[in-house]
């Protein structure tokens, strides 16, 4: 909760009135009168998974992605992510913690081990924090 709890200094008017500097309290103060909450933590992606089994894939086989996020968050237009194959998938997200995309095997996509290399596009969560690109690792990363 954001709060002021003391006002230190003088203040006065023209006529050098001082200011009465007895703050509100209850559902005049500040806090009672509005629920701010100050949000400087940047989103994450928490998790990048496919229900595809590991396995081989060919040329067409779709790959269904999600990426899991820390926060509720929106993009501006398309967001990509990129894979080692060179392959990309494209998705958009609005006022969700999760997105998908479907990543399409493409001609000449040869990988033993298929995975998310990047992000690139606008993404930021409600208070406009801008999404932090750095990839999960471990079993929250996606290798098929």
């Amino acid at each position: 909760d954001l709060s002021v709890n003391t006002i230190a200094g003088t203040i006065t008017d023209t006529a050098q009135n001082s200011l009465d500097t007895t703050l509100p309290t209850g559902a005049n103060s500040l806090a009672g009168a509005k629920a701010l909450v100050i949000d400087t933590v940047q989103p994450r992606i928490t998790k990048i998974s496919s229900t595809k089994a590991t396995g081989r894939y060919k040329e067409g086989d779709v790959i269904d992605v999600r990426i899991d996020f820390d926060d509720t968050v929106t993009s501006t237009g398309n967001v990509t992510l990129t894979f080692n194959s060179r392959g990309t998938c494209t998705f958009t997200v609005s006022s969700a913690n999760n997105a998908t995309c479907n990543y399409t095997v493409g001609s000449g996509d040869l990988n033993a081990d298929l995975g998310v290399t990047g992000i690139t596009g606008t993404v930021k969560d409600r208070a406009r924090n801008d999404l932090i690109t750095t990839l999960p690792t471990g079993a929250n990363s996606f290798n098929r």
